[in-house]
């Protein structure tokens, strides 16, 4: 499973980086820039002349950190800088002064329709507010000039968290995030904008007690592997049960769903129900309101958010941890 981490989760982990593991930001901003620059010059990109659009965060230091790195191989690349100079951060201020060590120029008001790359790194993952001013026309020009964009980390004027647009958001054609996928970046309308999403490993550590903390994970063929392993001489008393843990009193769409699929595939399997649904032509059995944390063969429960830590303990049990308001949870007891 690959781990999906919120905009709080991710700026705990570059902390932990960076306090903990004694990797300098500088670094990580190089290894972000050098991951771009790859993208860049991949072969699908035409990069006779680029633009970075800096903001004044560390997202804008990442820009200016390729603008750089692009000049020092051939590229025509230049700087667009937004916000006040006085309240950019560290990195920004640094990463903005070697660019200019380089020879990279920077422009005041450019016709964004002169070039043929645009890098949207106005804003990152800590935005959670509407564009305004300076930045919201930035982003409105680059939409309007129809050049392709690569955005970095998350397009600008994208939530981090829920994908929600900001007012105002760049619409990128490719977006290169470090470290994990953010959730912004995979659900509507959020995903549209991101375009195809690129994760690179930047060198992000990630400390034990996380563990402990809900994550997001985007289930891969390989965890689905695990689970639905049989052998040649298997039948369907040696391949394991299903429980769906899905819906709700009032919406049970999810549930009727995910049972039709376990149908097609199993035929033991129990769906915690408040009615007596109707699923296939099967009738799922009623079961009282009783949450408990216990799981044995042939029985249904219903459990309470706050059982799932430790439910999930339960032995033979394989839980695939994620937000339960939101999402779907799939527990898997086998044999």
């Amino acid at each position: 499973m690959k781990r999906i981490l919120t905009a709080a989760q991710m700026k705990q982990a570059d902390r932990n980086t960076i306090e903990t593991m004694g990797v300098p930001s500088l670094v990580l901003m190089e290894r972000a820039a050098l991951s771009c620059v790859e993208e860049l010059q991949s072969g699908t990109w035409n990069t006779g002349k680029v633009l970075a659009v800096c903001g004044p965060g560390n997202n804008g230091g990442d820009g200016a950190a390729i603008a750089r790195i692009l000049k020092t191989k051939g590229v025509d690349a230049e700087l667009f800088c937004l916000g006040n100079p006085e309240k950019y951060s560290e990195g920004m201020r640094v990463q903005k002064k070697i660019a200019e060590n380089y020879g990279v120029r920077e422009v005041k008001n450019p016709d964004f329709r002169e070039y043929t790359v645009i890098i949207d790194a106005i804003f990152g993952i800590g935005v959670s507010r509407p564009l305004a001013g300076e930045y919201r026309r930035a982003v409105e020009a680059i939409c309007s000039s129809g050049v392709p964009v690569l955005a970095v980390d998350i397009p600008s004027g994208i939530h981090t968290d829920i994908g929600e647009v900001l007012d105002a958001a760049v619409k990128a054609r490719a977006t290169v995030t470090f470290a994990c996928a953010k959730p912004g970046l995979l659900f509507d309308p959020g995903k549209r904008y991101a375009g195809e999403v690129l994760v690179r490993d930047i060198g992000i550590g990630f400390d034990a007690g996380e563990e402990e903390t809900p994550w997001y994970g985007s289930v891969e063929k390989e965890d689905l592997d695990r689970f639905l392993t049989r052998t040649p001489m298997g039948n369907k008393g040696t391949f394991g049960k299903v429980l769906v843990l899905a819906g709700s009193g009032a919406m049970c769409g999810a549930a009727v769903l995910c049972a039709r699929a376990v149908l097609a595939s199993v035929r033991r399997f129990s769906v915690p129900c408040r009615k007596q649904w109707r699923i296939s032509g099967r009738r799922m059995s009623r079961f009282r309101k009783k949450p408990c944390c216990r799981i044995s063969p042939g029985r249904t429960l219903l459990l309470r958010d706050r059982d799932f830590p430790k439910a999930g303990r339960q032995k033979n049990c394989s839980f695939l941890r994620c937000s339960t308001q939101k999402f779907l949870l799939f527990w898997m007891q086998m044999r």
